[in-house]
């Protein structure tokens, strides 16, 4: 079995690390990996006396865990990851249980979780040169915060989806596809919110031309459709030319 590779720390204020790591290998096809970080300081310090916290109280852990399939015809990976961050700063008598009672007392907090997960992924279709190519990804992020007597509290929602076929045959290559965004995001600063949702769905196509390692033309065309500012339209050309290994000559041209 895979040996699992654990690292500690701790020093005379207080302040905690630990980091772990480790990966095991299934079979021949199916593999995994694992890592995960923390650290903690609850001991507050004020060597100079001014009343402030000499540094911030932390509490925070990361966690990621990442799989891997290697097939034949398929392959791909997927993983997941975690973040726990709490910070809290500002004067010594502030009291974070209770910061309505601490009338005249400086103080800062700001707490933060994030889920994130992501996946992609490759397929043979046949045997002349022909794939599936699928990337996702998504994420969950929330903060709430306060310094002083102002705050700020934000949520984000997002989702990423990409699928392409490529064709390849000979000197020519063929790239076509669909993607989707997804946005959502709710801030408040203050007593004031904003409120923003965004929706980009798109497809788009590509040729390219290479009759030898010297010569590589590109042409591609795409179109996004945004739910707040319309369509977008965005065709794009490239040439490169390659004389010798030492030389290459580019022309690029498109809009958007």
């Amino acid at each position: 079995s895979e040996p699992i590779a654990a690292n500690g720390y701790v020093n005379s204020m207080g302040k905690t690390d630990i980091a772990i790591l480790g990966a095991h290998q299934f079979n021949s096809k199916l593999s995994t990996m694992l890592m995960a970080f923390g650290t903690s300081l609850q001991e507050k310090w004020d060597t100079n006396d001014d009343t402030f916290i000499d540094m911030p109280l932390l509490q925070q852990f990361n966690i990621m865990n990442r799989w891997k399939y290697f097939g034949e015809k398929v392959r791909g990976q997927f993983g997941i990851k975690l973040i726990h961050d709490d910070r809290q700063g500002g004067q010594m008598d502030f009291d974070f249980d209770n910061p309505q009672k601490s009338v005249g007392i400086y103080g800062s907090e700001s707490k933060i979780r994030r889920f994130e997960f992501y996946a992609k992924s490759g397929m043979q279709v046949d045997d002349h040169g022909s794939s599936l190519g699928l990337v996702v990804s998504a994420f969950h992020h929330t903060i709430d915060s306060f310094w002083g007597l102002k705050n700020y509290d934000g949520d984000e929602t997002s989702f990423y989806v990409n699928l392409t076929f490529n064709k390849i045959m000979h000197t020519n290559k063929i790239s076509t596809g669909v993607s989707y965004q997804y946005d959502d995001r709710l801030e408040t600063y203050l007593v004031k919110e904003y409120d923003t949702s965004e929706r980009i769905p798109g497809v788009f196509g590509e040729y390219t031309y290479q009759p030898s390692e010297k010569l590589t033309a590109m042409a591609g065309l795409r179109y996004d459709k945004h739910n707040r500012f319309g369509d977008f339209i965005t065709p794009r050309t490239h040439l490169n030319y390659r004389p010798n290994e030492k030389t290459s000559i580019r022309l690029s041209a498109g809009t958007g």
